[in-house]
């Protein structure tokens, strides 16, 4: 039985140790022992757990994947970090309890596919495609700043509750050291003019947003001015 079997089996007699019945959740708790015993494993690395997903740039993704990754995991009671991968790839790291980093990967890959879909349907607006590729791209960008911001009320709908555990620290503590802060998102409160309206028009939109569908069709804000 290798580490990653052993880890399964584990948090799979945690669960038997919440049974009702006092012999199965004695004998589950002593197999939890006896395999962290031998594989040298303490609680945190039992609990705890990370999953990652990677970034739709190799290096210094847009503020709004960066405030999404910072939703989710916030929502999710998750650690967020980031990684590159031997200089190729961008990677967001979420590190919570039991299954919720995987929850966080999910939540992430969904909503991010949504608002791509959502920023490409708000470039094809008539008062939006015929201006120039820069400020194309500047609207873009205050557009899904603006669906992104609206989505944490989703995602904690789709999170349910959880509270946080010191064991998550531990085993960040073990695993990765010293953990630098990230650099904060823009101020959002200066936008104004056409970056302000862009905001707005991508959080009414992202109000549609879901985490078992695509994004839903609805009625358009005002246009650009």
């Amino acid at each position: 039985m290798d580490i990653e079997k052993a880890l399964a089996k584990i948090r799979k007699c945690f669960e038997l140790a919440a049974s009702s019945n006092e012999h199965e959740a004695a004998a589950a708790m002593r197999q939890a022992s006896a395999l962290m015993k031998k594989f040298n494993l303490d609680r945190s690395s039992v609990i705890a757990s990370e999953a990652n997903v990677k970034s739709s740039v190799r290096s210094r993704p847009p503020e709004w994947e960066k405030l999404l990754a910072l939703t989710v995991a916030h929502q999710l009671e998750c650690t967020l970090m980031s990684r590159v991968v031997k200089g190729k790839r961008f990677d967001w790291v979420f590190i919570g309890r039991h299954a919720r980093p995987e929850m966080a990967v999910y939540a992430f890959e969904v909503l991010s596919r949504q608002v791509k879909v959502a920023r490409e349907r708000f470039l094809l607006r008539s008062d939006v495609c015929t201006l120039s590729t820069g400020q194309k791209r500047k609207l873009a960008s205050r557009y899904s700043l603006g669906w992104v911001a609206r989505v944490a009320a989703i995602v904690s709908q789709f999170a349910g509750t959880a509270k946080q555990d010191p064991v998550v620290a531990e085993y960040i503590a073990q695993k990765h050291g010293d953990v630098p802060e990230g650099k904060p998102i823009k101020d959002l409160g200066r936008l104004q003019g056409n970056d302000l309206i862009a905001f707005r028009i991508g959080a009414a939109e992202g109000a549609e947003a879901q985490l078992h569908r695509g994004v839903g069709d609805g009625v358009r804000p005002s246009l650009l001015e």
